[in-house]
């Protein structure tokens, strides 16, 4: 049933109970909003209205803090535990000639592992002298890393112009652009190597590349310092050249990551947990100590350094300090487009129970942050080839939230609004009927699309998506079926990319979105009615299933990140975020609402202002 017609069966009562709020809030404004089916009974308004008017005060007399010391881990939820995720954040300090870390690791391929880490210096580097082929330079730089022994090894360090200077190979020494990494200022930094090339990403984008590294193995790890100094690998003058400043969030992996994966680690915060199902070596937060979190114990030894912490939480792309109430906190992460990180905080920490919403200035603040992709410009977000999404053998589930600004550009026969299209592979699409369209090759449907009946309305969210098993494909809209088809055979698996918004490869898009698109999820898996029906009734910003073979996952909301641990992030081009008002189905099919408001101070991208924060339970 649509929202109109859900709408049209039920009647609102509004009742105001300043007096009882003002009991636990001083000064705050309450409301209670009654919801009522015509054949249902009416259902006592007094027990969600007390259950609300309790959660709105423990948001405000509750700081974060309170909230993350319990235990609760942030997103991505897959993935390993974060040891700061209940404590403010800390970093290590190598702030004398004397300060490094040693840590051992096993044996790391040197044409196939990825090195990522954030840096924050406190002083210029160290001049480099150069890089031939014959001597390899490096040996004046100040060293951040150093990777194997007195023979071989790799040696990342930051010179006096603000480069990322890598010393190892002994035919090629690449360098990422002067002034990409600054004094005072926290800076990815990712090195992966492969068979073909050693490139230097900053901040998830590609910046210093050189052609084949040398093979072979190295073994232990030097933060802060090297063995090497003298021009030539086999010194060992430890504690010279040392790099001064900060380090964080050591990751080390024996495998060469794809783009994607990258892109993942540098968008996902300072704090980020390392990506799953990537032959994680080891991973040293440097969150007070030098220990190894990846679960291989290979804890590291501190020589003269110090640990400092922060009174700050990085969550996604928002500070947010631990003395403010969770109120301010889900506030502002909403405004800040991290909305993920907001919903997981209220249903899964604050509450405990899904049944919850928060509202700024009567918006429902799930949707602050939605993607925008303009048909004209050609905007899309690309998942670089991935094993992990060859999924529908045969048993494949895609759910996603659809906005389109209009049908006109959609295409007849050959759908070319495409939410996502593993390329030569499977697809999502609508029409410019309204159809949501199916493509499946390498089964009995082979490359033709298959569409249902047109449902799709213009400037309205809808869900579109489809589940699958052996015999039948169930093309779904608005947590339905919409239409069966008899489909057999296993979806081809491919070296293709994922696209989202679009169909085709860079440089050659075919066909491209006109609206916004939000929550897309994967599952390897066939999902029952229920489990569909779930999904639509949470809504654009709900939760992935837990326990239900997820593989992908991008809320598309503020960022391009996956939260299924899997890392895939898709890689922007010309995406925009919109705000565009949603109310869950859940919250417009409830039988009993109750709202409790106050006013808060709200950092909205930088700028304070004073908005209206309610907070909903619904039946």
């Amino acid at each position: 049933m649509g929202a109109n017609a859900i709408k049209a069966n039920k009647k609102g009562f509004i009742f105001t109970l300043d007096a009882v709020f003002s009991l636990i809030v001083a000064s705050a404004a309450v409301s209670l909003l009654l919801y009522v089916h015509f054949t249902s009974p009416i259902t006592p308004a007094a027990a969600p209205t007390i259950e609300a008017l309790s959660v709105m005060h423990n948001m405000l007399s509750t700081q974060l803090a309170g909230i993350l010391q319990s235990g609760v881990a942030l997103p991505p939820l897959q993935a390993y535990k974060l040891p700061s995720s209940s404590e403010p954040f800390g970093y290590a300090g190598f702030l004398s000639n004397g300060s490094y870390i040693t840590a051992p690791t096993g044996l790391i391929a040197k044409n196939g592992f990825t090195i990522s880490f954030w840096i924050k210096p406190a002083a210029e580097g160290r001049y480099v002298a150069g890089c031939t082929s014959a001597a390899p330079g490096g040996d004046n730089a100040s060293v951040i890393a150093y990777l194997g022994n007195d023979t071989t090894s790799v040696e990342i360090a930051y010179n006096s112009s603000g480069s990322i200077y890598v010393n190892g190979w002994f035919n090629n020494c690449p360098i990422s652009s002067p002034g990409s990494v600054q004094v005072g200022k926290w800076t990815n930094v990712v090195l992966r190597a492969n068979s073909t090339t050693d490139a230097i990403f900053i901040n998830g984008i590609q910046s210093g590349v050189a052609v084949a590294s040398s093979s072979g193995s190295l073994k232990g790890l030097l933060l802060g310092t090297a063995l090497g100094t003298t021009g030539s690998e086999g010194s060992s003058n430890l504690g010279l050249y040392n790099f001064t400043g900060y380090l964080a969030n050591i990751q080390l992996y024996n495998e060469s990551l794809s783009m994607s994966k990258i892109y993942q680690i540098s968008h996902g915060g300072i704090n980020n947990v390392p990506i799953g199902n990537s032959n994680l070596a080891g991973w040293w937060p440097l969150d007070r100590n030098p220990n190894d979190y990846s679960g291989n114990g290979n804890d590291g030894i501190s020589h003269s350094v110090n640990y400092p912490v922060t009174d700050y939480l990085p969550i996604g792309g928002y500070n947010a300090s631990i003395n403010e109430s969770i109120a301010q906190t889900l506030g502002e992460l909403y405004l800040n487009n991290d909305s993920m990180y907001a919903e997981f905080l209220l249903n899964d920490s604050v509450l405990g129970q899904p049944r919850a919403g928060i509202y700024i200035n009567s918006n429902y603040s799930g949707s602050e942050s939605v993607s925008s992709f303009n048909a004209t410009a050609g905007s899309y977000g690309i998942v670089y080839n991935s094993s992990i999404l060859n999924v529908g053998s045969p048993n494949v589930s895609i759910s996603s939230w659809v906005y389109l600004e209009g049908l006109g550009t959609c295409g007849t026969t050959t759908p070319s609004c495409i939410v996502i299209d593993k390329e030569g592979s499977y697809a999502l699409a609508v029409n410019e009927s309204g159809s949501v369209c199916l493509q499946l090759q390498g089964t009995s449907l082979g490359t033709s699309w298959n569409c249902t009946k047109p449902v799709v309305q213009p400037r309205t969210w809808s869900q579109v998506g489809f589940t699958r098993n052996s015999s039948i494909a169930n093309l779904s809209y608005d947590g339905g079926v919409l239409k069966n088809v008899y489909v057999t055979g296993n979806v081809l698996a491919t070296t293709g990319n994922t696209m989202i918004g679009a169909e085709g490869y860079p440089g050659a898009i075919s066909g491209t979105f006109n609206g916004s698109i939000a929550n897309i999820e994967i599952y390897n898996s066939t999902l029952g009615p229920q489990e569909y029906n779930e999904l639509y009734l949470a809504g654009v910003s709900g939760m992935a299933l837990s326990n239900s073979n997820l593989v992908g996952w991008w809320p598309l909301d503020g960022n391009t990140n996956d939260y299924s641990g899997n890392g895939n992030a898709a890689i922007p081009y010309d995406i925009s975020y919109v705000s565009i008002p949603f109310t869950p189905p859940s919250l417009q099919n409830a039988y009993a609402v109750s709202k409790s408001s106050v006013p808060i101070s709200l950092n909205d991208k930088g700028v304070y202002n004073t908005y209206n924060v309610s907070v909903v339970i619904w039946r």
